[in-house]
């Protein structure tokens, strides 16, 4: 009977712990205050110490916690917002909260980053690399385009799908491989021109933050004018005429891909 009773406390205790377990993740993944203990586990809100199993192991690979995937490195520690995983289980990108993201367009700039840069790279070198494997992809003109924050996701997609379009085409394929790489990025539209006399022509770019700075990524014009370095480039050094109409942001929140 004793024993029945002591087996039924441990169950109950392991239960708990648990829960706690799965809580203590969740709010480490929303919040950006300091480190909060459950019990004898301290548990940081910027991720870096959710690495704990209920049963006193480390998390590997990827886990499951509420309907969402999160993936965690050789050293037990949570992953975010980068490309994880491995060709075994494939490789994805997860967002600042750890979550895996699996759009589609993310699954396509992750194939493109994989494919044209090294992952022994620094971040802002497999940009570049991937930012001269964009511009060979050859340019198709459209005249019946009129860019809207809703069409950003088909332009993509069109261009990852087909490795050719116009210059709006260009710059949001760009701005989800930035994404997929750790950086904040949008488009941007308006128009340019890079002769000193004619009007601006309708025209779209990538813009990408970098140290606090957004700087502008052109594809299409990189690939018209392959003297001009128009990668991470500031607004004021830009060698041609340009204009700015409108920006449309991307934002991925709670393992969902928008436009703003």
């Amino acid at each position: 009977m004793r024993r029945n009773i002591y087996i039924f406390l441990v169950q109950i205790m392991l239960f708990n712990m648990s829960y706690k377990d799965v809580y203590a993740f969740e709010r480490a993944a929303s919040c950006d205050r300091p480190a909060v203990s459950y019990g004898k586990q301290a548990v940081s809100c910027d991720q870096r110490a959710v690495a704990m199993l209920s049963a006193g192991k480390k998390r590997t690979g990827w886990h499951k916690i509420k309907n969402k995937y999160y993936y965690f490195d050789k050293k037990g520690l949570l992953q975010r917002n980068k490309i994880v995983g491995s060709k075994k289980s494939g490789y994805y990108y997860v967002d600042r909260n750890g979550i895996r993201i699996t759009d589609k367009n993310i699954r396509y700039a992750v194939k493109f980053v994989m494919r044209y840069s090294s992952s022994k790279d620094q971040p802002e070198k497999r940009l570049k690399s991937c930012f001269k494997a964009l511009c060979k992809y050859r340019y198709r003109q459209s005249h019946l385009d009129k860019p809207s924050a809703k069409k950003m996701k088909s332009y993509a997609a069109d261009m990852f799908g087909h490795k050719r379009g116009n210059c709006y085409r260009y710059a949001s394929a760009f701005a989800y491989i930035a994404r997929v790489l750790g950086y904040d990025s949008r488009v941007s539209v308006g128009g340019v021109t890079a002769y000193a006399h004619r009007k601006l022509s309708p025209h779209g770019w990538t813009e990408v933050k970098i140290n606090g700075k957004w700087m502008i990524c052109d594809c299409s014009m990189q690939n018209a004018h392959k003297k001009n370095r128009l990668f991470l480039v500031e607004k004021k050094k830009y060698p041609f005429r340009l204009r700015c109409d409108n920006r449309y942001v991307m934002d991925v929140k709670k393992g969902k891909v928008s436009w703003k």
